[in-house]
């Protein structure tokens, strides 16, 4: 997806309802991670410290987020209506 940056998914403790994501450069070096940030109901972006992003790399991570965020709203909206209308769910 990225031509930079790599996105690697880590493992959660069970009772996380959400994903969290390490976010490194090709050659490794952490930058930061993305998890979903209560406050505003969308994934963001938690950057490592001292670390210098340009304009690609920026587009790339919110990108990442919007993308994420998409997936998560949709499986709430998917689990909303199977329990308004479980009869009538069709996944």
């Amino acid at each position: 997806m990225a031509r930079w940056i790599d996105f690697v998914k880590i493992t959660a403790p069970i009772t996380r309802k959400t994903s969290i994501f390490h976010v490194f450069t090709k050659d490794g070096t952490i930058l930061g991670e993305v998890k979903w940030y209560g406050s505003w109901r969308q994934y963001s972006f938690f950057p490592a410290d001292n670390i210098i992003f340009e304009r690609i790399c920026l587009r790339e991570i919110a990108d990442f987020c919007d993308i994420e965020t998409r997936k998560h709203v949709g499986v709430l909206k998917r689990r909303k209506n199977q329990s308004l209308h479980p009869a009538e769910y069709k996944p």
